[in-house]
């Protein structure tokens, strides 16, 4: 299966988004949007695991996560990959919290070290961001470069709680991406949590 570990966004953080992207969509043209109920945080993209893979996983996540202090984030700035001259990614950056977030990625790849079976070279250094859209190929491509010049501000500031092993399944409608495991961050009480099925 294909997964990757990220953080979820909460129902008021993604109608904001969802109103961005639809602005967004005047100045930038020939670009996937990313559907709202899709977007999240990406921490680590592990490619394609086993079943065996994600036990092997799980407590020492659990364990990162009873060790990492829960924290903020915020989302503003428009930015591009590669670079704004020929973006192939529009995405919105992390403006507070973007230090832990780094962090936390951090941590998690010194934790893939140790097994080796993750250990994949990165192409870039990790950079805290949030995809709203990727360049569609097969469509006509514009761009207002002045839309990087405005201040784009996600004003919901969210508590990050916890992070997510995700499975990404691909479909010719798009992809679907379904929890597998929650590991909660420390400061972080919920009354009555059990690892179910309904608490993921």
């Amino acid at each position: 299966m294909r997964a990757f570990i990220a953080i979820r966004l909460d129902s008021k953080v993604i109608d904001e988004l969802a109103q961005i992207q639809q602005e967004l969509r005047s100045e930038i043209k020939g670009v996937r949007w990313v559907k709202p109920e899709l977007l999240h945080l990406t921490l680590k993209f592990l490619g394609e695991i086993r079943e065996e893979d994600i036990e092997l996983l799980e407590q020492p996540l659990r364990e990162l996560g009873s060790l990492t202090a829960s924290f903020n984030i915020s989302f503003s700035s428009l930015g591009a990959f590669p670079h704004r001259g020929d973006p192939r990614v529009i995405w919105l950056g992390v403006d507070k919290g973007a230090g832990e977030l780094y962090n936390l990625a951090r941590e998690i790849d010194k934790l893939l070290l140790v097994h080796t079976i993750f250990n994949k070279p990165e192409k870039s250094k990790f950079k805290p961001h949030l995809t709203l859209g990727r360049r569609n190929k097969r469509e006509g491509f514009y761009l207002n470069k002045r839309v990087f010049d405005e201040r784009w501000v996600c004003k919901n500031i969210m508590a990050v709680r916890g992070f997510y092993l995700m499975q990404s399944t691909l479909y010719p409608s798009g992809p679907v991406y379904t929890p597998l495991k929650k590991f909660l961050l420390k400061n972080y009480k919920q009354a009555g949590y059990s690892r179910t099925k309904e608490n993921i």
